[in-house]
């Protein structure tokens, strides 16, 4: 029993032992597991947390990119649209072909803007070529092949801001950027205007913006081409970023943030753009990432370096049974990093608030106290204390809204009210704030709902306030530009079209009138071309104040380019309600005016107004179409008299448009080539012999063939067309002379000319040049038809005209002779020297004594003025003995040959006999 109890008792000792050491094994190696575990846990927390270091820098970084994008991108809207309202007066005086007028305008942009900010203007015509430019030019410059000038020929002229990618100018021989727009004239693309800019003036712009070495700011064009860079900017001019970056996705939003290396350097950075609204334009901000992360990366490596050197050192020291001390140096060591941490992240967040120059503010909802930064009370000429002492400390909410402008308030509540309803994840209000020294302060407040209680309700939000004193400023002085005449203060087209849609809606809702009255001036270019436009400009300034004075506050008197003027009348209970006013407005243009004049002289001005009128709802329905009704009836009052006023007539207006198209088909027949002359022989009936051929018109119309001049001339009678016609068939006629001369035949023309070609004022001249556009054709070969029947009004002018023509070599027929009323005065006054007998008297000859009776008596008037007869219609062998036996040997007509190609003349003229009886006579 002793032996096997005090076995017993060994075993148990060694058993207990064997326990208290395993115990300690296992509480080694649980001590060892744990603290593996807990250093494995820690250094995951530590990794963890520098992630969100570096992820909230990177997020601060892309809303600091975003803002500053956004921020560039409204200088650039708001310089774009100075530059627009500054092209459109430059483009709607060219128009008018007021060139002078172009020119003080183009001296007052390049004076507005700072010197080399704007490189020159520019007036494209219809060809390509520069036809005005504020540089000078070595030679002609052509543009016509350059992507603005096609747009605009494709589209007929569009009225469309085009800005251009950077090219090298031409004419100024540099990088530019164009900014077009299109210039018509009578409905048609007539050219273009543009303004052009130095990238370098873009690229000062972005300079001021980065922060830091590696920080970029770029202009793009919407298909990526960079327009300027604030940096190497020789180096990217023509080159496009990479075309699969989010901001040129079909898709992308109008700003954002992305993250990427640099297409030129390869460099990372973050960066924000901002899309502009209505411009073909991206600004992006590209903030260097390196930078942005390198004080980040510092203070994460200094704390791993610390924190592996306090591991080791805690490990060594702390192996065993101090699990509890390491825990809490653990606990200690990530508070001391955190708060480290922290006042890193801080004083980042302070850098880049004090680059931004914002103040900022902390909200305490429930209590309403607000913690504003140095900044915020610099704004409004505070300091922070003398500011708490101003609404009292702490600074609540309700003691601030006394500053803000009461009629901002109301918008900043419901701003603010939607954030707390969670309507809207950012405050963004702009305010109106009462400074110190008692003027208003335009403020940008955005800020963001940043903690919320467990039921949902607000309890934190955190912003910044912006001055945006400057910008605004900046707006009100474009918005005058763009909606103001510079020489008159008058509201230009834009703001008149604004009113007129206003006007409209009204009219609409009150069930009354509308009056529009186009006003052009009578005589005004003969007091530029007398005096110069610096005294028609001071002309126009006082009629302009003068018209004014005469309209009630409610209307409104707009100047829409050179002389002509818009007087909008609203509120009318009858349309006819605005005749006293149009009466008034005559009598202030007509009045006389006293101008001082270069050299301290003084003179007396006197023009008048013709104006039309329109009505709505009666005359149209929208504002583009009242005001072409209002101009074609201001012509009908210049055509009328001037000095007067003309209501527009829609019967009258849709047979002018009618006339207006037919006019529009026969010029693109001219453009064409669509028209040919034939040509009738004149002969000596009893000889045989070919004395010349008349030229006659003819439209070789693509549908309907062949068409006589009687089925379109008269449509062009009183239209500019006629001249550039009838210039073209004294052309063709002698190119036809000519080539009748190189076959061996000789045959002169004679060419039909009508009244309002002849009493042109350089017809003479003209007429010479085309003389000598064909050396080899004689003078004398050309003859000159003039009806009797046109309304020469100046008897003695036009005999003098062709008195100098004659003097050229060219002779005169009177066509239609007998026709009119004045015959006689005709044959006295007027230089003849054939008088051409109308077929209305021959055709019914044979048959009618009277008619005998008259041709015999032409024959002896022409005789008794020594001039040669040539009857016209001859159509039968018995006209022509009739004719014979009276003394009058020369004729025309289809007895003796239709009119006919020119190519078939000659061929007629080897085989044509004339009748025996002729002959025999």
């Amino acid at each position: 029993m002793h032996f096997t109890e005090k076995t017993d008792r060994k075993q148990k000792i060694g058993s207990n032992e064997m326990k208290s050491a395993y115990r300690l094994r296992l509480l080694a190696y649980l001590l060892t597991v744990f603290m593996v575990a807990m250093s494995a846990f820690y250094w995951w927390r530590l990794s963890a947390g520098h992630d969100r270091v570096r992820n909230n820098a990177i997020e601060t970084a892309s809303k600091r990119a975003s803002q500053l994008a956004e921020v560039q991108g409204h200088h650039v809207e708001a310089l774009l649209l100075a530059i627009d309202s500054s092209l459109r007066q430059f483009r709607d005086t060219l128009q008018t072909d007021n060139k002078p007028g172009a020119e003080l305008i183009a001296r007052n942009v390049l004076h507005m803007y700072p010197r080399g900010s704007i490189v020159h203007l520019a007036r494209i015509n219809v060809k390509g070529f520069m036809q005005y430019t504020t540089v000078k030019l070595s030679k002609p410059v052509y543009v016509g092949d350059r992507d603005y000038f096609q747009f605009y020929q494709q589209y007929n002229g569009k009225d469309q801001l085009f800005i251009n990618k950077p090219i090298f100018s031409r004419s100024a021989h540099q990088w530019v950027i164009l900014i077009t727009r299109p210039i018509k004239k009578n409905g048609r693309f007539d050219g273009a205007a543009f303004i052009s800019l130095p990238p370098q003036y873009f690229a000062s712009m972005l300079d001021k913006l980065a922060m830091e070495h590696g920080d970029v700011s770029t202009i793009l064009h919407e298909d990526g081409t960079y327009i300027a860079r604030n940096r190497d900017l020789d180096e990217i001019l023509g080159k496009t970023i990479y075309l699969d970056r989010p901001l040129l996705q079909p898709d992308a939003p109008r700003h954002g943030v992305f993250r990427a290396p640099g297409s030129a350097d390869k460099l990372a950075r973050i960066y924000g753009w901002y899309k502009l609204n209505g411009y073909p334009l991206i600004v992006t901000v590209g903030l260097d990432e390196k930078a942005i992360l390198a004080p980040v990366e510092q203070d994460i490596q200094t704390q791993i370096i610390r924190s592996m050197v306090g591991n080791a050192f805690m490990l060594a020291l702390s192996l065993g049974l101090s699990l509890l001390l390491i825990r809490a140096s653990q606990q200690q060591s990530a508070l001391e990093f955190s708060e480290n941490l922290f006042r890193n992240q801080s004083q980042r967040l302070e850098h880049v608030i004090w680059g931004t120059d914002v103040g900022t503010w902390e909200w305490t909802i429930p209590e309403d106290e607000i913690v504003v930064n140095d900044r915020y009370a610099e704004m409004l000429g505070y300091t922070h204390d003398e500011l708490s002492q101003l609404v009292g400390s702490p600074i609540r909410g309700r003691t601030m809204n006394q500053l803000v402008d009461p009629e901002c308030l109301g918008i900043a509540k419901e701003k603010m009210e939607r954030c707390f309803r969670r309507d809207a994840d950012i405050y963004d209000c702009e305010l109106r704030m009462r400074h110190r020294d008692g003027h208003w302060v335009w403020v940008l407040s955005r800020g963001k709902i940043v903690e919320w209680t467990d039921n949902g309700a607000p309890l934190r939000m955190s912003g910044t306030n912006q001055d945006i004193s400057a910008r605004k400023r900046s707006e009100e002085k474009l918005q005058y530009i763009a909606h103001y005449d510079l020489l008159t203060d008058l509201p230009n087209r834009v703001m008149l079209a604004d009113r007129m849609q206003r006007a409209i809606a009204q009219s609409q809702r009150r069930n009354n009138s509308v009056a529009v009255a186009y006003i052009d001036l009578d005589g005004f270019k003969q007091v530029n071309d007398l005096h110069g436009h610096d005294i028609g400009d001071q002309l126009l300034i006082l009629l302009a104040k003068r018209m004014q004075t005469t309209m009630r506050e409610v209307d409104t008197l707009a100047r829409i380019g050179g002389d002509e003027f818009v007087a909008l009348f609203v509120d009318l209970e009858n349309p006819q309600d605005c005749e006293p006013a149009l009466v008034r407005l005559l009598e202030a243009a007509s009045d006389q005016v006293r101008l001082a004049l270069p050299g301290g002289e003084e003179t007396v001005m006197q023009v008048s107004a013709s104006i039309g009128v329109t009505v709505y709802p009666q005359d149209g329905g929208d504002p583009d179409l009242l005001l072409r009704h209002a101009d074609q009836a201001m012509y009908t009052a210049k055509q009328t008299g001037k000095n007067r006023y003309h209501l527009f007539d829609i019967d009258q207006a849709t047979s002018l448009a009618a006339q207006f198209e037919s006019i529009e088909r026969l010029r693109r027949a001219f453009e064409n080539r669509e028209f040919a002359l034939y040509y009738q022989p004149k002969i000596h009936m009893k000889t045989g012999e070919l004395v010349g051929a008349e030229a006659l018109i003819r439209w070789l119309h693509p549908l309907r063939g062949v068409l006589l001049p009687a089925t379109f001339l008269p449509i062009i009678e009183n239209h500019a067309l006629s001249i550039e016609l009838g210039d073209w068939v004294i052309d063709t006629a002698l190119a036809q002379i000519a080539a009748w001369q190189k076959q061996g035949v000789n045959i002169p023309v004679s060419v039909n000319i009508g009244a309002r070609q002849l009493q042109h004022p350089n017809f003479a001249t003209r007429l010479a040049e085309l003389l000598a556009n064909h050396p080899t054709v004689h003078p004398s070969s050309l003859e000159l038809e003039i009806l009797e029947t046109s309304a020469l009004e100046d008897m003695a002018h036009i005999s003098k005209l062709m008195d100098v023509c004659r003097d050229i070599g060219v002779r005169f027929a009177l066509d239609d002779f007998g026709t009119g009323y004045s015959s006689l005065t005709y044959l006295k006054q007027l230089p003849i020297d054939v008088l051409k007998i109308d077929r209305t008297f021959v055709h019914d000859m044979p048959d009618s004594a009277d008619n005998t009776a008259i041709v015999n008596g032409m024959i002896s008037l022409a005789q008794a003025f020594k001039q040669t007869v040539v009857a016209e219609g001859v159509e039968t062998i018995a006209q022509g003995s009739l004719l014979l036996s009276m003394g009058c040997e020369l004729a025309q007509g289809y007895a003796i040959a239709y009119p006919m190609p020119p190519d078939e003349l000659p061929k007629w003229l080897a085989q044509w006999r004339p009748d025996v009886v002729w002959t025999k006579s």
